[in-house]
């Protein structure tokens, strides 16, 4: 276990990513379900490895904190939406989740240059 530091900024930011891919994870999870109960079968694939990819992101982050010996934070999540009107919503709906995530990645990346938190900007890189 590394015992390095990292500010307590850039851990509230960690742990704020990991809501976002746990919220993420289930939106994409009920999207998936929406798609398959509808016939959608490839949206319903594509939806459910989204879920499973959000879910990772969200144990990378996990193990990171963790591998500083720093206890990550489990959030409890949102109830994602479960009545869709059409595919074309949940295309709308998924460009929105992945927009939200992808500038919260990018804000940590600025932070962790901001703040010479050379570690955590080559974890971030993976992203």
């Amino acid at each position: 276990m590394k015992l390095m530091k990292i500010s307590k900024n850039m851990q509230s930011a960690l742990n704020n990513q990991i809501t976002l891919e746990a919220n993420a994870s289930n939106s994409y999870l009920s999207m998936a379900s929406w798609c398959e109960v509808t016939g959608y079968e490839g949206g319903a694939g594509f939806f459910y490895a989204q879920s499973d990819e959000e879910r990772t992101h969200m144990l990378k982050i996990v193990h990171y904190l963790n591998s500083l010996g720093i206890p990550a934070v489990i959030p409890a999540t949102k109830l994602p939406a479960s009545n869709y009107k059409s595919l074309e919503s949940i295309l709308k709906t998924a460009l929105n989740n992945e927009q939200l995530v992808t500038a919260a990645i990018h804000k940590m990346v600025e932070i962790s240059q901001k703040e010479k938190d050379h570690s955590t900007y080559a974890f971030l890189e993976w992203f």
